[in-house]
Parts: C-alpha cells; structure tokens; sequence
C-alpha cells in the first residue's frame, strides 16, 4: 500500500497525465534531455571560469533548469529533477570532484529551480509570461530570493581554505542569478512564442 500510494504521488509529475508505461518512457526521455542540456551548459559554466578561480562566475545551468519548470510546471517536475541531479553530478565529477560532493553540490542546483518555480506559482497566476511589470518584478524576486538561500548550502560546500565561505557565498549568488535571468527568459519567450504566434505578430 506505501509503494502504491507513493508511485501514484510520482504520476502528479509525470508529463504525460495517465500513469502509463509510455508516460514514464516520455518522461524519462525529457529526463534525459534535460540532463544533457543541463550538463553541457554545466560543462560551459566551468570552461567560462576565469583562472585561477575555482568556482563558476556564470552558471547558465540553473537557467535551463528554472526555465523548463516554470514553462511546463508541476508536469515537468520529476524529468527536471531527475535531469538536474544527473547532469549536475555528471559534469562536477567530471571537473575531478567525488561523487558525494557532486551530488550535494547537484541537490543545490535542484533545490534552486524548485524553490524559483514554487515562488511564482504562489506569486503569478499561470501560464507565465514576462508580458508585464508584475511578471518581471516576480520572477527577478523569485531569482534573488532562490539563489539566495540555496548558496547558503551551495557555498557551505564549496567553501575550502583557499576559498572562504563569505566568498563563495559571494560567488554562487551573481553567477546563478545571471544565469538564470539570461537564459530562463530566452526559452520562456521562445516558449510563448511557439505556443502564441498570433500575438507575437500584433
């Protein structure tokens, strides 16, 4: 009865609404994309860091990430979160970090998306769209106030001897908020626009 009742709170956030086999392959397949997007932009974030520093100044991940949940919401839910933690854990061990690190590191990341979204939800009516002041001052609130409080964790973990906590706490903040500000947007509008081409010609 527990492991039914707790699959069944799975399918809330499976993407297609039956909780079928093919909405777990279409899941796991968004999964799949989501992981790889977000690891390739993970990868770029890194290759972008100017040396000798040892942390990301612009994390164009954690946009990819809030874009695609705040686009399809609470169906988009489990594909993110399993893409997310897959492609966060890949690219930091990747960068000669252990597994551990890499996924405490990977549950920052989600934690920020989630937090971005669930602000909005509360905060803007559905479908969301940057069409107005409430819409922009909304999501900027929702940006700052994720990366926030999830570089509170974030720069617990990356702090080192070489790299006090204040300064990667320092860090983490503008380089997540850019990131997400500059790419979140983009897909949001391009999002809109597939889905509204009429009002994108008026």
């Amino acid at each position: 009865m527990r492991v039914a009742g707790r699959i069944q709170r799975l399918e809330r956030y499976l993407v297609l609404p039956d909780g079928t086999a093919s909405a777990w392959i279409v899941t796991l397949t968004a999964a799949g994309s989501v992981g790889l997007a977000y690891f390739l932009a993970a990868r770029l974030g890194l290759a972008l860091r100017p040396q000798p520093a040892h942390m990301a100044v612009f994390w164009p991940a954690s946009g990819i990430a809030a874009g695609v949940l705040i686009i399809a919401g609470r169906r988009a839910g489990l594909a993110v979160a399993l893409g997310v933690m897959v492609g966060s854990i890949a690219a930091i061990v990747l960068n000669g970090r252990g597994l551990l690190f890499s996924a405490l590191l990977g549950s920052c990341n989600l934690g920020e998306a989630l937090l971005l979204s669930w602000l909005l939800s509360r905060w803007i009516e559905r479908p969301f769209a940057l069409r107005d002041l409430q819409g922009v001052v909304g999501f900027l609130a929702a940006a700052l106030i994720a990366v926030t409080f999830t570089g509170i964790g974030g720069a617990a973990i990356l702090a080192s001897s070489v790299r006090p906590y204040q300064v990667a706490w320092q860090t983490w903040i503008p380089s997540h908020l850019v990131g997400i500000v500059v790419v979140a947007p983009l897909l949001i509008v391009l999002s809109y626009g597939a889905n509204h081409p009429l009002e994108l010609r008026h």
